[in-house]
């Protein structure tokens, strides 16, 4: 197209030459196509050539073009700004919580309105989800100044919070008397207790509201910076980390670290590989569904995603089945660490970053070489979820759940549990600036962080930025004296997978009525 820059659309109805464009860009292209409404369009260059453009227009190809070229080329931006995002989300269980109690403090009637009315609550939750959500999606040029005024609020908040009807605690130095987990006493075996993380919890749907608000906002310029898109070669990208974050967070539910370990009931291998198929099946099914609904009604489709027939929900399949064989979370990260030494040297044997640049899709592997090549990679991710799982379960819960139940109350059981907190905030702290040092030294041995690639520098600076946001979520959680759980998020963790694919439709559905 950019090769004929000048031309002429001739109606043949008219069998005149109707005006003269410059056609270099899309925006020429696209008011050549909408200026005719004639049955047939027929380009002509200045040198004489001409073709057809009415099946063209009539097939929605330059819209279709047009969102394609919207979200390829894109590198990214700096890792702060891709950080930057999910410290902010940090911040969202403060203005629930905080800020939110804090206006109730000050004008009741609207206390008395919001526990009063279901409808009250409902807009005033959605709106602080969503608003929060788009806020971030829309601040990318102010984050400096977003988490400058957030933490002003916050300490604004603290210092004038009142004595009688008390907000937040200091975490350094006051025990919290609402623990950072759930207790969940099993009614039928009185010996058997499950424990539920309220961080865990919280990350994972923070986590979910953001990918799937992303998801829908990426397609419309007003509401989304480009350099938040997916990187097409390498760099960071705030929907890079989404990904990473699904997988890391989607690990804290596996089942090595569901229970404590003395009550935990060992399976077989077979039992466990029969499970992981028949819980995939929903997942298979969504990915066959996208598949040939996107085929079908010629949706655009950003190839160098994932590849030609594969999509996130292949991979999820994939990682569920490989997680089969891992028996114990024990060993979890150094079969991590491993798994990406061996990698790089596999792309650096094979020369694995020009085959996914370069080699034509000509094969079922070639076409979908984005899907298998960054297959291990996720594979590390979610091993290093279990791990984090572990790390959070380890260090609170450090006695059997049942006799836990009895001594969490007890001032010696208050102080012991407040050490432990302390202790793993500095841990995820620590964990955060190690994986994101490994993370800069393998950018800097082999290559930096290529998404399509998932390799080292992709992978650790993934963890580093989800360690980061754990953190400060986590440390704002302890500072709540109680915790008002947000109706919307409540919602999203009934159904996480349901709501996933429900937006993902809605998404769908949105770009295919309105242009």
């Amino acid at each position: 197209f950019k090769s004929m820059t000048k031309g002429v659309i001739v109606n043949d109805n008219v069998a005149t030459v109707s005006q003269l464009y410059n056609l270099d860009s899309f925006d020429g292209w696209l008011a050549a196509v909408n200026l005719t409404n004639s049955s047939s369009m027929v380009f002509q260059n200045e040198a004489g050539f001409s073709f057809d453009l009415s099946h063209i227009a009539k097939d929605g190809y330059f819209y279709k073009q047009e969102q394609q070229d919207h979200v390829d080329g894109r590198d990214g931006t700096s890792y702060f700004k891709t950080i930057a995002p999910m410290l902010i989300m940090g911040y969202f269980e403060f203005v629930q919580n905080g800020l939110l109690k804090f206006i109730m403090n000050w004008v009741p009637p609207f206390k008395r309105a919001y526990f009063g009315s279901i409808y009250v609550k409902t807009t005033v939750d959605v709106f602080i989800c969503y608003g929060f959500m788009l806020m971030i999606m829309m601040g990318h040029d102010y984050y400096n100044e977003i988490l400058i005024g957030m933490f002003c609020i916050t300490v604004f908040v603290y210092l004038f919070q009142g004595r009688k009807n008390p907000i937040m605690v200091n975490f350094w130095t006051t025990i919290n008397p609402r623990p950072a987990f759930d207790l969940i006493m099993d009614e039928k075996k009185k010996d058997r207790a499950s424990v539920r993380f309220t961080i865990v919890r919280m990350t994972k749907q923070y986590t979910l509201a953001l990918t799937v608000v992303a998801i829908l906002a990426v397609d419309f310029p007003l509401l989304f910076d480009k350099r938040l898109m997916k990187t097409e070669d390498q760099g960071y990208s705030l929907m890079d980390l989404g990904v990473g974050t699904v997988m890391l967070s989607s690990a804290f539910g596996n089942r090595l670290i569901l229970t404590h370990k003395s009550t935990i009931k060992r399976t077989h291998f077979w039992s466990d590989l029969k499970n992981s198929l028949t819980g995939n099946i929903l997942v298979t099914i969504a990915a066959s569904i996208r598949f040939f609904l996107l085929t079908g009604i010629e949706y655009h489709d950003h190839v160098t995603e994932w590849g030609v027939h594969w999509n996130f929900y292949v991979t999820i399949a994939c990682v569920n089945m490989l997680l089969v064989f891992i028996r114990s979370p024990k060993y979890v990260l150094i079969i991590a660490m491993m798994i990406v030494a061996v990698q790089e040297v596999l792309h650096i044997h094979f020369d694995a970053l020009s085959y996914l640049y370069y080699a034509p899709r000509d094969s079922f592997f070639s076409a979908n070489k984005e899907g298998f090549i960054s297959l291990p990679g996720y594979f590390v991710i979610s091993l290093v979820g279990i791990h984090i799982g572990s790390l959070v379960y380890n260090c609170l819960i450090f006695e059997d759940p049942i006799t836990l139940h009895k001594t969490i109350k007890t001032k010696e059981g208050m102080v012991k549990r407040h050490e432990l907190e302390f202790s793993l905030f500095w841990q995820l702290i620590f964990w955060g600036f190690m994986f994101l040092a490994l993370g800069e030294a393998s950018g800097y041995v082999f290559n930096i962080s290529i998404r399509r690639l998932c390799n080292a520098a992709y992978v650790f600076t993934q963890i580093a930025g989800f360690f980061f946001m754990m953190a400060g979520t986590y440390f704002l959680e302890r500072c709540m004296l109680e915790r008002n759980e947000n109706m919307t998020f409540k919602a999203i963790a009934l159904k996480q997978f349901i709501f996933f694919i429900g937006c993902n439709l809605l998404c769908g559905l949105i770009n295919i009525s309105v242009q």
